[in-house]
């Protein structure tokens, strides 16, 4: 019997969903079994083997409800493996500063559970993001900016694989 795995994400405005699914793309071409849910939408994680657990970054951390997710779902994110990816829109650069940064943004997860494998993702930023931020009429001048690499993501995803199912165990 093959490994199901789980691709858990929270997002804000749907750029993590668009990684995740580009996750779940990659694993399906390699012929496994993915289910991809909303982390509103989990109530338990029987059944799955492996986990990618991915959240939108908001005000230098994961999203409130990612977090909230973690801690109730602890217990078993100890005795499954799993692989962790943000997805954010600054600290992009290659910097020791920006690096600190990045590794930052998951601190509070990371505290209570212990990833196999993370993934830091540069996102997109567009007027509908950026109305949240900004007054609307100064919102719509933002030009979009999609800084997403999407085979950096496809081969985190199976550099990602083997090291999860190296954790399951048997």
């Amino acid at each position: 019997m093959g490994v199901k795995y789980l691709i858990a994400y929270a997002t804000r405005f749907g750029t993590t969903l668009q990684v995740a699914d580009a996750i779940a793309h990659t694993l399906q071409s390699e012929g496994k079994d993915v289910d991809i849910l909303s982390i509103k939408d989990i109530t338990s994680l029987d059944g799955y083997q492996a986990i990618f657990l991915g959240s939108a970054v908001n005000y230098g951390t994961w999203l409130p409800e990612a977090v909230e997710f973690v801690k109730t779902m602890q217990e078993d994110f100890n005795r499954i493996p799993v692989a962790l990816f943000t997805v954010h829109i600054t600290n992009v650069g290659d910097d020791e500063a920006s690096r600190l940064k990045r590794h930052s943004f998951a601190d509070e997860v990371r505290a209570l559970i212990n990833p196999v494998d993370e993934a830091f993702f540069a996102g997109k930023f567009d007027r509908r993001a950026a109305s949240e931020l900004l007054p609307r009429w100064l919102a719509w001048l933002v030009p979009t900016i999609d800084l997403r690499k999407w085979d950096l993501i496809r081969d985190w995803t199976k550099q990602a694989v083997t090291k999860l199912e190296s954790h399951i165990p048997s």
